[in-house]
């Protein structure tokens, strides 16, 4: 088996082997897969994982396959067989110690935005809304008869939607209390947030997170009320 040291197996393994080995160093070059316990530089009592009824003959039968990409993950220390354990069998105890290093996946730059569309139900927003995105998309029907690139016009009508829509609708409220001034207060905190632990940022941090908190009772109270108005 040494012809495949380096690809699939370590040196420390059986010098040759029959046709299973080799029926199984085929499958694991298949599928991209190493064996797991032949890595480590262990004595031969803790490679052996079958031994014969008369104790005088030993081997290295049994494997643990792991995939390429997983295999700086395998504890080679720790992978290794265990003679000591009484399990009733003439194989050995063969265990593998294993650590998975996840990812960590980063959140997308740029969140979807959501405009507050009840506003259009008002007839004067919508013919304003209506009005100023009219003049927005002029240049458009001019970049249609040129030769222009799809993406450029792509990119102008995303642009022309979105700073409309801003600027009339707005952001979407997610509590009808909510006013843009706490809106504008959270896209503070959102860029103090990565700052909270440095002594500087973590004193704005506060500050912005307290502020926000004090205009949202306020005006959760000012809301209230005018709905209890409504109601007499």
């Amino acid at each position: 088996m040494q012809k495949w040291a380096g690809m699939l197996v370590e040196p420390f393994c059986n010098d040759d082997t029959n046709e299973r080995g080799l029926r199984l160093l085929e499958f694991a070059t298949f599928n991209d897969l190493v064996l797991a316990n032949t890595f480590g530089h262990h004595k031969a009592s803790r490679r052996w994982t079958w031994h014969s009824p008369n104790g005088q003959h030993h081997n290295q039968i049994d494997y643990i396959l792991v995939r390429k990409r997983f295999r700086s993950g395998v504890n080679i220390a720790r992978t290794r067989s265990f003679p000591g354990a009484d399990i009733g069998s003439d194989h050995d105890l063969l265990m593998m110690t294993f650590r998975l290093r996840l990812k960590k996946t980063s959140k997308p730059k740029h969140t979807r935005l959501k405009f507050d569309l009840e506003k259009l139900k008002d007839p004067n927003v919508l013919e304003t809304f209506q009005a100023m995105i009219g003049g927005r998309f002029a240049p458009l029907t001019i970049m249609s008869n040129d030769d222009t690139d799809i993406d450029s016009m792509i990119t102008t009508f995303n642009t022309a939607v979105t700073e409309t829509a801003s600027e009339i609708l707005g952001k979407q409220k997610k509590k009808p209390w909510i006013t843009a001034e706490i809106l504008n207060l959270c896209d503070k905190r959102r860029e103090l947030r990565k700052k909270r632990f440095e002594p500087e940022g973590s004193e704005k941090y506060k500050e912005v997170n307290n502020n926000i908190k004090r205009c949202m009772k306020k005006a959760k109270e000012n809301w209230i009320g005018e709905q209890r108005l409504k109601k007499i």
